[in-house]
């Protein structure tokens, strides 16, 4: 009597696992391909109302991957005056924040360098030569989740994140059919 066993079982069992990683793995890259759109129309959005340097912008925000992606916004304050479009007059420093309020004129303030490599603006707080306070711009981090801002990155996911599954899931699957 001949006796055929086949791994079928095995074979399907293994290769739902392979689905399942590659699933995980499209996943974690889709949300983070998101995530990088997400910030970069952000910033994109910040720069039409302020003037302010996309590098600047890109600096201070970080995509944390782990269970969830979050994308957060560095700092305590608001951005440093030093991060936006100024220069140092003879009465102080002019800069300008907002393109709709135009350029201001900072009355006895002026630029240094700090130790550290920090360029900022500041200004004396007392006639005295010491104590000095850096100034600062708008905190942008009530911006990420203003309501406007919160519809666009609404619109992005509906839109594309189905899109980018699709492409890293192909990528992932064919690797794994073709992996040696």
């Amino acid at each position: 009597m001949l006796t055929i066993k086949t791994n079928l079982k095995y074979g399907i069992i293994n290769s739902l696992k392979k689905i399942n990683d590659v699933s995980k793995k499209a996943e974690r890259r889709a949300t983070k391909r998101l995530a990088e759109t997400i910030k970069n129309e952000f910033i994109e959005e910040i720069r039409k109302d302020y003037a302010i340097k996309s590098s600047a912008l890109k600096k201070g925000i970080d995509i944390i991957q782990g269970l969830e992606t979050r994308i957060v916004v560095k700092g305590r304050q608001g951005v440093p005056l030093s991060r936006f479009s100024y220069y140092q007059t003879e009465k102080g420093v002019s800069y300008i924040v907002s393109y709709k309020k135009g350029r201001k004129l900072m009355k006895s303030a002026f630029v240094a360098k700090m130790e550290s490599g920090h360029i900022g603006i500041f200004k004396r707080i007392t006639i005295t030569r010491l104590p000095i306070e850096e100034k600062f711009g708008p905190d942008l981090r009530l911006k990420l989740i203003n309501q406007r801002y919160m519809r666009l990155y609404n619109n992005i996911i509906k839109t594309k994140y189905n899109e980018l599954y699709q492409k890293e899931f192909t990528f992932y699957l064919q690797r794994e059919i073709f992996k040696k």
